[in-house]
């Protein structure tokens, strides 16, 4: 991002983010996520010795989420947006059924998931950091098949094509990313809508204006 083009909202939006990540952090780390042995205590019900209490902070963190959306949702647009960007895929399909099996194969033997991981990996103990490094390498070893067929497309584009897959649409502060991925894909009449969208909550970028 450019952040001379960028305007107060789009700082504001930045800031904003990072309260939250530090927020959903310190969550994390009081409620005892990031302690792999409380987690595995969690999920080993039938060892002898469950541990229930991680069950009560994800009960509670639905519950706030399941309220808190819905009133939320009621507004026509988000304080920092334009409009809200929700998924909008409701499908099930076997890459969603295998990642989350995956997901849960290896939550059940390590006790880490990636968000309390990489909180743990600050503190540099060793299992936390070599979860982190099996994570990243993970990662860069799955390539989608769509991604294996597209060789040759930015990466830029890639992301673009990705959050079309799940259902997203780019934010506005991603608004200039987004539309010169779809120049690249040749999809120049999209990108200029993406733009023509983008400056009525931006209309102080110069950038967009050019594209």
């Amino acid at each position: 991002m450019n952040l001379a083009n960028t305007t107060t909202r789009d700082r504001v939006f930045v800031v904003g983010t990072g309260v939250t990540g530090i927020l959903f952090g310190v969550g994390l780390v009081l409620s005892g996520m990031t302690k792999p042995d409380k987690v595995i205590g969690f999920l080993d019900m039938f060892g002898g010795a469950w541990d229930p209490s991680l069950g009560l902070v994800m009960v509670g963190a639905i519950a706030v989420h399941a309220v808190l959306f819905r009133v939320i949702l009621r507004r026509q647009s988000p304080l920092l947006d334009a409009k809200f960007h929700v998924p909008t895929r409701t499908d099930i399909d076997s890459r969603l059924v295998a990642g989350a099996a995956l997901f849960g194969i290896g939550w059940g033997l390590g006790g880490v998931c990636p968000g309390p991981g990489l909180i743990g990996a600050t503190s540099l103990a060793s299992t936390l950091l070599l979860f982190v490094g099996g994570l990243v390498a993970g990662m860069a070893l799955y390539r989608p098949p769509e991604i294996s067929l597209q060789e040759g497309i930015p990466e830029d584009a890639l992301l673009v094509l990705e959050h079309e897959r799940l259902g997203f649409q780019a934010s506005p502060i991603l608004a200039e990313l987004r539309a010169r991925a779809l120049i690249g894909l040749g999809r120049a009449p999209e990108a200029r809508s993406v733009a023509a969208e983008a400056l009525r909550s931006a209309p102080l970028r110069p950038s967009l204006r050019a594209i």
